[in-house]
């Protein structure tokens, strides 16, 4: 699993485009390495920056980290929150993992 995600990360560093440019059609249309660990590095810094104007950050953290849950996991969270609003597909995906995330957890605005 560890090598996927490594894999993914390095792929995702080689791709054309920058991370950030990344709509969320294009994440879920991304091979599955790449898409994991994007998904992957945009959760890593959702739950280990703080954000002290987030009121939020503590329960999205503590519920990430307590869920258990595996990089495949994640995606299909994500992959499935950006398939049902498909308003999603053509923000940037980093918007997508973040409001899944606090779909998933209970704290969706």
């Amino acid at each position: 699993m560890l090598k996927n995600t490594i894999r993914g990360l390095a792929l995702a560093s080689i791709l054309p485009s920058s991370a950030s440019a990344m709509t969320g059609a294009e994440l879920l249309q991304a091979e599955r390495p790449a898409a994991y660990g994007y998904v992957l590095g945009v959760i890593e810094i959702r739950i280990s920056v703080v954000h002290e104007d987030d009121p939020q950050f503590s329960v999205i953290r503590e519920c990430i980290l307590q869920s258990g849950a595996n990089v495949a996991t994640l995606y299909n969270v994500v992959s499935g929150y950006i398939a049902n609003h498909p308003a999603q597909l053509t923000m940037p995906a980093v918007s997508g993992v973040v409001n899944a995330m606090a779909d998933m957890c209970g704290t969706a605005r």
